[in-house]
């Protein structure tokens, strides 16, 4: 009887209960880190990575910008569901990595950001006992601070991208490294801070490094979904085509020249076992 009453009910609502409901969209929160927004190339790869998942989803950007460390924080605490951050043997222990890498390496490959009137310094400049003279800028918790000091080079840190450029234009320290596929896009969107921030055009840092997408450790369904939808794109050739339109990316590998670039390069002593078992057509060597 109150079987039949249920059904019933359910039937005078409109409602077929022989209708299985749809599952409810996954929800991700991306942080909003340095202010780029949707525009940033981290959000475009993830919203094709769900895309290509193929299963409801509902993808947020947070509003308000945020650095690294506090969206490190978030995403432990829950406030973030996921970030794309360069590859290290203390985030890939702390949180679950995608190892599939959406910079395809090229933050690997470091421009220097220096002072217009610094430039003479770096004349000299020939190897890493050279460089290890001046003293480098980097981001509080970016894994590559860890790997510059360990080959030997000094490094000054700061929480925010926006302060290491006052910094630098400050005199505080000596050249800022950035990935090449960001360095010309950071440099403009920073000029306020340092109005006399260049490209130093001789010079590149090379060591072995990816973006990746993390996510909590323990949140296996958002791992998954990621990962799946992630290595379709980039098995079905969608993934290269949103990376050959990033207009900053391309024009950055123009203007790089890096043939005529001296390359010092730096063993990467952080490069885990996960990450050597990507293969190698993953990657791009500009």
């Amino acid at each position: 009887m109150q079987r039949t009453r249920f059904l019933a009910t359910l039937l005078a609502a409109g409602v077929a209960p022989w209708v299985r409901a749809e599952p409810a969209p996954l929800r991700f929160v991306y942080p909003n880190v340095n202010g780029l927004a949707e525009a940033g190339f981290g959000f475009r790869t993830l919203r094709l990575a769900l895309q290509k998942w193929g299963q409801p989803f509902e993808l947020v950007q947070q509003p308000e910008p945020t650095n690294n460390p506090r969206s490190l924080r978030a995403l432990e605490q829950g406030g973030v569901d996921a970030i794309d951050l360069g590859s290290g043997r203390e985030l890939e222990q702390r949180f679950q990595a995608i190892y599939l890498p959406i910079d395809r390496g090229l933050s690997g490959w470091r421009l220097l950001v220096v002072r217009a009137a610094a430039l003479p310094g770096f004349a000299g400049v020939r190897s890493l006992a050279d460089l290890a003279g001046l003293t480098a800028g980097q981001g509080t918790n970016w894994p590559d601070a860890a790997l510059l000091r360990a080959a030997g080079l000094r490094v000054a840190s700061a929480d925010r991208l926006g302060l290491l450029f006052s910094l630098l234009q400050a005199g505080r320290f000596d050249y800022l490294p950035l990935g090449l596929n960001e360095v010309l896009g950071f440099v403009r969107a920073h000029r306020a801070q340092a109005p006399d921030a260049v490209v130093e055009p001789r010079l590149a840092l090379f060591y072995p490094y990816a973006r990746l997408f993390y996510v909590r450790r323990g949140d296996e369904a958002r791992h998954a979904a990621i990962a799946q939808g992630l290595g379709r794109a980039f098995e079905d050739g969608s993934f290269a085509a949103l990376f050959s339109a990033h207009a900053a990316t391309q024009e950055a590998l123009a203007r790089a020249r890096l043939a005529d670039r001296h390359v010092l390069q730096i063993a990467n002593a952080e490069w885990t076992e996960a990450m050597r078992a990507i293969p190698a057509r993953y990657f791009i060597r500009p």
